[in-house]
């Protein structure tokens, strides 16, 4: 066969190492080669620069590595929104620890986020609900892979089922102790989550069998001794046990119903009993008493 045509080196990926320059000048000069490529991936991992250059997010970028840079805060990370050819961003570590993700991050195109390893105590629902109309971001509708792990997350809201692409979730090592039904349910595509390591996380939601039976699922819940609902030994055995540990629960709950129903009829008949026997009580007094012979009149005063 006939050798495939070399594509032009404008369109080949181009690989930029600057973890060694060490100022932006530098950073702008290693920049030449790939002024004309179609495609470029940069690490500025460890970095001592304390602001990224525009010329830098001005290229074609498709992959970026900002981790463990720790002069740079939020101020400057902000800035790689201006990179909309972005599909990967690492952002692990980033100063002395990000507290919040920069909302101008919603309009990036990105499938991979890796923000692990920060400070973060809420999740980022501004990266993927604009805040007036509550629509979609950008961001929300292309992420396929999410990491957060390692940081002070304490909850999971409703919010995470927009991420209609999301395949990957990583939320170990966090202090999680509620999730939203919506985590199990919502993104249709999720098939591997990780939730080991929170030591906060006591009980699942039901939604969870309905996760662990979905083709090529995989539900990660390492060193969550204190978890009651599924328990550890249940999810040592498998999806097949997780759906039955629920399924036995949804049959205690509704056996509870049966059983709260019928306690308060029975409430209900014994009230409703007492009310009889009160009615017939006054009739009877009615009928002893002389004074009410014949005419049907009420008690006396």
């Amino acid at each position: 066969p006939a050798p495939a045509p070399e594509r032009p080196a404008e369109e080949e990926e181009t690989v930029l190492d600057l973890r060694r320059s060490a100022t932006a000048e530098r950073v702008v000069a290693a920049l030449e080669p790939a002024r004309r490529a179609a495609r470029v991936r940069a690490t500025l991992q460890s970095s001592t620069l304390a602001r990224l250059p525009p010329p830098l997010l001005s290229l074609q970028l498709t992959s970026l590595d900002v981790s463990y840079c720790a002069n740079l805060n939020v101020v400057a990370v902000d800035a790689i929104a201006a990179a909309r050819t972005l599909r990967s961003l690492a952002a692990r570590h980033v100063g002395s620890g990000l507290e919040a993700l920069p909302a101008s991050w919603a309009a990036l195109s990105l499938a991979r986020l890796d923000a692990s390893e920060n400070r973060l105590h809420r999740w980022p629902s501004a990266l993927f609900k604009f805040p007036l109309d509550g629509a979609k971001t950008p961001l929300a509708a292309s992420l396929v892979a999410l990491d957060l792990s390692r940081n002070l997350l304490v909850d999971v809201p409703a919010s995470v089922g927009c991420l209609g692409a999301l395949e990957a979730l990583d939320l170990r090592d966090n202090s999680l102790a509620t999730v939203d039904d919506a985590l199990f349910s919502s993104p249709p595509s999720l098939r591997r989550l990780d939730l080991s390591s929170n030591p906060n996380l006591v009980d699942l939601p039901p939604t969870v069998a309905a996760f662990v039976s979905r083709p090529g699922s995989s539900l990660l819940l390492r060193d969550n001794a204190q978890l009651r609902a599924p328990p550890s030994a249940v999810v040592a055995g498998g999806s097949d046990a997780v759906v039955k540990f629920y399924g036995t629960l949804s049959d205690a709950d509704a056996a509870l119903d049966r059983q709260r129903r019928r306690a308060y009829l029975a409430r209900r008949d014994r009230e409703l009993l007492r009310r009889l026997e009160a009615v017939e009580a006054r009739a009877n007094r009615r009928a002893a008493d002389p004074r009410f012979a014949g005419d049907g009149g009420d008690d006396p005063a």
